[in-house]
């Protein structure tokens, strides 16, 4: 629908003389692959709205924590698992607030997943050969770029195998892109891609 709202908007403002505003908002690498695809078509400009910085976030917490009645929350945890994502953090609440089982079901598998669909694409023979050819390929590339050791930074992974697609990662390197929310200095946003959240990297 984006794409063919944007391929119409040239023809509105070419027939009735008029100027056309459309906003989109969109929260995964699907939509920012058209995006990408489009540029500057009909004067299309990109803005890139984060999660929530640190402080909200843990004011978000604290405010949920004390509704929900819940103790002994780790606000630095969470942050480290979710990074300001609300939709993920409404989730470790559905699960009661046990993060471990919002580590294995949700954090754990939707990896798992990713390189299990890559995998089968692939013919490899299991997860294992996908995860020596993320670590072969992220030395490289840290080198390469230097990065210094590998650790999973988001730009020597590059949103490679499956990791953009499946929407673990996402790309920041959108010409003309600006970031309307402070994006925090964390080791899981580089400068042109960031896992869509902490849990993801770590």
């Amino acid at each position: 629908m984006l794409e063919a709202v944007a391929n119409k908007i040239p023809d509105i403002i070419r027939e009735h003389d008029v100027w056309v505003k459309a906003l989109f908002t969109v929260s995964d690498q699907a939509a920012v692959n058209v995006v990408r695809r489009l540029g500057g078509k009909g004067g299309m400009r990109v803005y890139l709205l984060w999660n929530l910085p640190r402080q909200a976030f843990v004011e978000v917490i604290n405010e949920v924590a004390e509704l929900t009645g819940a103790k002994d929350v780790n606000s630095e945890l969470l942050w480290n698992l979710f990074g300001g994502n609300m939709r993920e953090f409404e989730t470790l609440v559905g699960y009661g607030w046990d993060y471990r089982r919002w580590i294995e079901r949700q954090a754990i598998m939707r990896v798992i997943d990713t390189f299990r669909t890559y995998q089968e694409e692939q013919g490899l023979s299991g997860i294992n050969d996908v995860l020596a050819r993320l670590i072969e390929k992220g030395k490289a590339a840290a080198s390469s770029y230097g990065l210094g050791e590998f650790t999973g930074q988001p730009d020597a992974v590059e949103g490679f195998f499956n990791l953009l697609r499946e929407n673990t990662m996402i790309y920041l390197g959108l010409p003309g892109l600006e970031a309307l929310s402070e994006i925090p200095s964390e080791p899981w946003i580089g400068k042109y891609f960031a896992y869509q959240i902490p849990a993801y990297y770590w």
